[in-house]
């Protein structure tokens, strides 16, 4: 059997359409896949957003990143006491964040400390640059 995709106008064998529920999609797979790849991106901030929402309400979520924050905090007390003086200052308003990367201009941001012991002396970098920074050391 074959069908007419109602994307691209060309006759198809069946095989060509994904199923849905026992039914043909009226798309052939390759402009579905070129429908769901633009639907994808056009959509992604919202879509991210929803699942960042659910990842942090949820209760398992919260539960074990709290297990690990006291793990990490017992195993590095140095950085658990900076991470907080600095969570401190920025709370009471004596330090302002920028809010973009010092490297590549983007955001949302991270705190990079060279030297755990000044708490207070940091450079704001966003994740990518801010993991960069940390395997360029490690390969020295």
């Amino acid at each position: 059997m074959s069908k007419k995709c109602s994307q691209c106008k060309e006759v198809k064998p069946d095989k060509g359409f994904f199923m849905r529920k026992g039914v043909r999609n009226a798309y052939c797979k390759d402009c579905y896949k070129k429908y769901d790849r633009k639907r994808y991106y056009k959509n992604r901030e919202k879509r991210n957003a929803i699942t960042l929402f659910k990842f942090h309400h949820d209760p398992r979520t919260l539960k074990r990143m709290m297990a690990q924050t006291k793990v990490m905090n017992a195993r590095y007390p140095e950085k658990a006491k900076c991470r907080s003086t600095l969570g401190n200052a920025i709370a009471a308003g004596n330090i302002r964040k920028r809010n973009s990367c010092e490297i590549c201009h983007n955001s949302p941001t991270e705190c990079h400390h060279e030297d755990y012991k000044k708490p207070l002396d940091f450079i704001e970098l966003c994740h990518y640059c801010h993991m960069f920074l940390h395997r360029k050391f490690h390969l020295r």
